[in-house]
């Protein structure tokens, strides 16, 4: 098949890990079909209305990448326009490099899967559309002619797939976007994150791994939370940040918190966060909110139990005392005594069961195998 993904979530030159998760799922899809992608991105660098168009060929996909120029200022009404001439002009390369879609997979509603609802109409050939967004988990997060276009593109969508359940019963129950669902997981190279058994000795090693982004993450109560960790001469814990936020700042933080044991690194690569992992003995996000969050997925296929907060789709992946615990979002002195716990407690975990578990759920064989099965139903049901 000849697939063409629409989405506005890619990694690019501007933000270097931004829509990772969609780049894995191109990936995949590349091993049995030919991929597409078509990528816009927002560039404060280029003036008004400028697009500047980026041609490449990475593990299998070729990659159209459109840099939108929107300055600070440009007029909300002419935002949604100069984005759809974006995916025009990236489109049009894109069917004169690969000829015309099969298939036309939109990643985000807003704006791959409207997008990806258009040209299927245009082509008389099926959409489909994965959703990542925690936007769903308010209620009505689409309004105005953005949730007109938002509804159609769903009820018209073959298939509608949620990277969880929870953003699933978001979007029909609090958002009213009808449409057939099935949930189909974000992707984890399952040999990239390879098990190692976790590092001997002390000290006890915690990851966090994210762009430090405050409002979800909850940065500032992490590190409050740490500081009322209780330490013990026979095993200390440290706490180390990965990732590719502004260190600058993650540093003030650190000081303001009179944080110590606390280290942090970045930007990295994913093989390099494949390492982070294997130098932890246990993963943390205190999340103030969250859809499915990548890295937890990445911590338990490399075998590391994980502590988080219950919010989103976390849920689904932490089983209490199997894959690790959860504790209340934002009550610091909860999860201080869960990594207390995690610490002393920690033999009674299965780093190899954590991973089995997770290859089943996460790994390349079972998205890859979900992924296939919606593309030829919608090709039958097409025709």
């Amino acid at each position: 098949m000849n697939v063409f993904f629409l989405t506005s979530w890619f990694p690019n030159r501007i933000h270097r890990n931004h829509g990772n998760f969609v780049a894995r799922h191109a990936r995949l899809v590349a091993r049995d079909h030919r991929v597409t992608v078509v990528a816009v991105q927002e560039d404060p660098g280029l003036g008004f209305g400028k697009l500047e168009v980026v041609e490449s060929t990475e593990e299998g996909c070729r990659v159209v990448r459109i840099y939108v120029g929107q300055p600070v200022g440009t007029p909300g009404p002419l935002r949604p326009l100069i984005r759809w001439n974006a995916y025009r002009r990236g489109v049009t390369r894109a069917r004169s490099i690969s000829g015309t879609a099969d298939i036309v997979h939109g990643h985000a509603l807003l704006d791959g899967g409207i997008m990806a609802a258009y040209y299927g109409r245009r082509w008389r050939v099926p959409h489909l559309i994965t959703e990542h967004s925690s936007h769903y988990h308010q209620a009505n997060a689409l309004t105005g002619l953005r949730g007109i276009l938002g509804r159609w593109a769903c009820r018209r969508a073959s298939v509608i797939m949620p990277v969880s359940s929870h953003l699933e019963r978001s979007m029909r129950t609090l958002n009213t976007l009808e449409g057939r669902y099935r949930v189909v997981s974000n992707v984890v190279d399952v040999n990239t994150f390879s098990y190692v058994p976790p590092p001997d000795g002390n000290p006890f090693r915690l990851l966090h791994v994210s762009d430090f982004n405050e409002g979800p993450k909850n940065i500032q109560g992490l590190l409050r939370t740490f500081t009322g960790v209780r330490q013990t001469s026979g095993r200390p814990v440290v706490l180390h940040f990965a990732g590719d936020g502004d260190p600058e700042e993650l540093q003030r933080k650190i000081r303001a918190a009179n944080a110590t044991n606390v280290t942090f690194s970045g930007p990295h690569t994913e093989t390099e966060i494949a390492v982070q992992m294997k130098n932890c003995h246990a993963f943390i996000l205190f999340s103030n909110y969250e859809n499915q969050p990548v890295v937890l997925l990445e911590a338990q296929v490399s075998g590391r139990p994980c502590l988080a907060t219950p919010v989103g789709g976390v849920p689904d992946i932490i089983v209490a005392g199997e894959t690790g615990w959860l504790s209340p979002p934002g009550d610091e002195d909860a999860m201080a005594r869960t990594i207390e716990r995690m610490r002393d407690e920690y033999d009674r975990f299965q780093p190899e069961r954590i991973r089995h578990r997770a290859v089943e759920l996460y790994g390349e064989a079972a998205v890859r195998r979900a992924l296939t099965e919606e593309y030829r139903k919608a090709l039958h049901d097409r025709r």
